[in-house]
C-alpha cells in the first residue's frame, strides 16, 4: 500500500530524526527490532531499514501518523534493561505515543536518557507549530455558538431563506426545534416540542419544514412557525403527518426530472420499502391544513437494508448492505457498483462487502469516489474501480460523509477529516470531541447559474454544519459548539463537483447524453 506524506514537498520540513528501539512481545520474552523515526512538520512515521546493495532503504512499519491526531505522549515511564544480541545490553528510555484514529498508541525506546528528551524537545515542538492559525487550512469554523439552552443533544440542523429575504437557521434536537436568525446565535427561539428528532429539511418553495420526530415524519409551515417566535401565546402551529406511526429510518428530499420529492423509508422484514411524495402545496399562498400538501408519486422497495439516498438527475443511489445502487425511477432497472466482474477482482468486492457504504461523490466528469466507513475506492463512469485500483485509507472511522467544494468531510466522534476529492490525499484534521454533522448541504434550494458561454449549470451546495461537545466538570450539563464548516478560499466554479455540462460523461446506470447532477 502507498501512502503519500508528500516528502518531496518543497515546503516539507525535516524536523528530527534517528534510531529507536521496539519491543515485541513474544513467548520468549521481548524481541527487539530496530526502526528508524522521522518527525516532519506534517507527519510521524516509522520505518524498518532494509539493507541492499551498496544502499539503505526505509520502509513504513507502521501507518504514518498526522501530528495533527496525537492526543498525549508520555515521557516518564522508567528505563527498562534491554537484553538482545543485536539490540545490545543497557537500559532503553521509553516513551509512548498516542494518536486518534486508527494510528492508536505506539511505545518506543531511544538508547538514551538524552536521546529520548531530544525526541520530547522535538516533538513538543513540532506539535506547538500546528496550533499556529496561519498554517495552511482549507476551512474554518465559524461559531453559531456554544450555548447549553437547547436542553438535549443537537442531532441537526438546516438554513434556508424566508420570502422577505431573512436567513434562518432550524436547529433540532432531543426535544424540540428551535429556529433563529444565521448570524445572532441569541436569536434562537424554541418553535417545536418534539422527542427524538433525528432530520430535518426545508422545502423552501413550499414554505415547508419536514422533521422526523419519533420514527414518524411531519411537515410544518414555515411562515406559522416564525409566527410562534414572536407569538406570546405560542398556539400550535399547523401540520401534517406523512408516514405510519413510528415506522420511518430516515427521509431526503431533491430533485429528480425537474420534480420536488421526498423520500423516505421504512423496513419490511427483510426490504427496504420506498415511498417518493411530491409537494403540491405553493408557497405563495400559505398551507390550508385543510388540504393535501403532498400526492404519493411513487412506491417502491429493495432487498436488504438501506441507510441513506442521493438524487441523481434522473436515477436515485440507494446506500446500503448492498453497496451503491443506482436506481431508475421510471422501469425500476437498477445497477450495483462497484462493479469487480471483469477482471475478477474478489479482494475488492470483500473489503466491499465488509465495510459500511456511506456516499458516492462525484470525482471528475470520467468517474466517482464511492466512500466506506474505513476508505474510498475510485470507479469510472461503468461503475467500475479504475485501472490501477486506486484505494484511499482513512484516517479514522468515518461516521459521515459531506461535500464541499473539491473537498470531502468525513466526520467521526474524534476529528473531522478534509481530503481532496480527486486525489484523496489528506489536506486538513479538526479535532473535537462528540464531533457530528449537523447538515451536509443536500437538499438546499439555490437557482442554477448559468455558465458564460456555455449550456452549463451550476448548482451551488449549502453550507456544512457541524456540532461537538464542549465537556465541563463543573456542570451537569455538557455544552455544544455549533458551527458551520466555512472554506478559507472561494472555491471557483470548475471546482464545483456539483455540475456537469450536455456533453458531459454518464453516472453508472445513466443513458448516454444525458446530465448528471449530484
Amino acid at each position: 500500500q502507498e501512502l503519500d506524506v508528500d516528502l518531496l514537498d518543497k515546503n516539507r520540513t525535516l524536523i528530527h530524526s534517528g534510531k529507536l528501539w521496539r519491543c515485541d512481545t513474544g513467548f520468549t520474552g521481548c524481541n527487539w527490532t530496530e526502526v528508524f523515526m522521522l518527525l516532519t512538520d506534517t507527519h510521524l512515521i516509522v520505518t524498518e531499514p532494509k539493507e541492499g546493495d551498496a544502499i539503505t532503504k526505509y520502509h513504513a512499519s507502521t501507518r504514518p501518523i498526522p501530528l495533527d491526531l496525537l492526543t498525549s505522549i508520555t515521557f516518564t515511564d522508567a528505563p527498562i534493561p534491554k537484553k538482545y544480541e543485536a539490540a545490545g545490553s543497557g537500559s532503553a528510555y521509553p516513551f509512548t505515543v498516542h494518536a486518534s484514529g486508527r494510528a492508536g498508541a505506539h511505545t518506543l525506546f531511544a538508547e538514551s536518557s538524552h536521546a529520548r528528551e531530544q525526541w520530547q524537545q522535538k516533538l513538543e515542538e513540532a506539535i506547538h507549530s500546528r496550533t499556529f492559525p496561519e498554517r495552511s487550512e482549507v476551512f474554518k469554523l465559524r461559531s453559531f455558538g456554544t450555548d447549553k439552552v437547547y436542553g438535549g443533544r443537537v442531532t441537526c440542523s438546516v438554513t434556508f431563506m424566508t420570502s422577505d429575504g431573512r436567513k434562518l437557521i432550524a436547529i433540532a434536537c432531543d426535544n424540540g426545534v428551535w429556529i433563529g436568525f444565521q448570524d445572532d446565535s441569541t436569536s434562537i427561539r424554541q418553535v417545536l416540542q418534539l422527542k427524538q428528532i433525528t432530520q430535518c429539511a426545508v422545502l423552501e418553495e413550499n414554505g415547508l419544514l419536514l422533521v422526523l420526530s419519533d420514527k414518524s415524519l411531519y411537515a410544518y409551515p414555515i411562515d406559522s412557525l416564525l409566527t410562534s417566535m414572536t407569538s406570546e401565546t405560542r398556539p400550535g402551529p399547523p401540520c401534517q403527518k406523512l408516514s405510519g406511526d413510528k415506522d420511518v429510518c430516515f427521509f431526503r428530499i431533491g430533485r429528480m426530472n425537474n420534480r420536488s420529492l421526498v423520500i423516505y423509508m421504512k423496513k419490511k422484514r427483510w426490504d427496504s420499502v420506498f415511498r417518493v411524495l411530491e409537494p403540491v402545496t405553493n408557497k405563495l399562498k400559505a398551507p390550508d391544513p385543510q388540504d393535501t400538501w403532498f400526492r404519493v408519486f411513487k412506491d417502491f422497495f429493495i432487498t436488504g437494508d438501506a441507510h441513506d439516498l442521493d438524487f441523481l438527475k434522473a436515477r436515485l443511489v440507494l446506500v446500503g448492505s448492498t453497496g451503491f445502487e443506482i436506481l431508475d425511477l421510471i422501469d425500476f432497472k437498477s445497477v450495483v457498483i462497484p462493479v469487480c466482474d471483469d477482471p475478477p477482482l474478489p479482494e475488492i468486492l470483500k473489503r466491499c462487502k465488509g465495510s459500511r457504504a456511506l456516499a458516492m461523490v462525484r470525482q471528475s466528469e470520467e468517474g466517482f469516489l464511492l466512500c466506506y466507513d474505513d476508505f474510498g475506492i475510485y470507479v469510472n463512469r461503468q461503475g467500475e474501480p479504475v485501472d490501477p485500483v486506486q484505494l484511499v485509507e482513512w484516517e479514522g472511522k468515518a461516521e459521515y460523509v459531506a461535500q464541499k467544494g473539491p473537498y470531502i468531510l468525513l466526520f467521526n466522534p474524534q476529528f473531522i477529516e478534509v481530503r481532496n476529492v480527486q486525489s484523496g490525499r489528506l489536506v486538513q484534521i479538526i479535532a473535537g470531541v462528540g464531533v457530528r454533522c449537523l447538515w451536509d448541504g443536500r437538499g438546499a434550494t439555490f437557482s442554477p447559474v448559468q455558465k458564460e458561454g456555455t449550456k452549463e449549470e451550476i448548482f451551488r451546495q449549502g453550507p456544512v454544519y457541524g456540532a461537538m461537545d464542549i465537556p465541563d466538570k463543573d456542570s451537569r450539563v455538557t455544552a455544544q459548539h455549533i458551527f458551520e464548516l466555512v472554506p478559507t478560499a472561494q472555491f471557483g466554479p470548475a471546482t464545483i463537483p456539483l455540475v456537469l455540462s450536455e456533453k458531459s460523461s454518464t453516472a453508472p446506470g445513466e443513458s448516454e447524453g444525458s446530465t448528471l447532477v449530484l
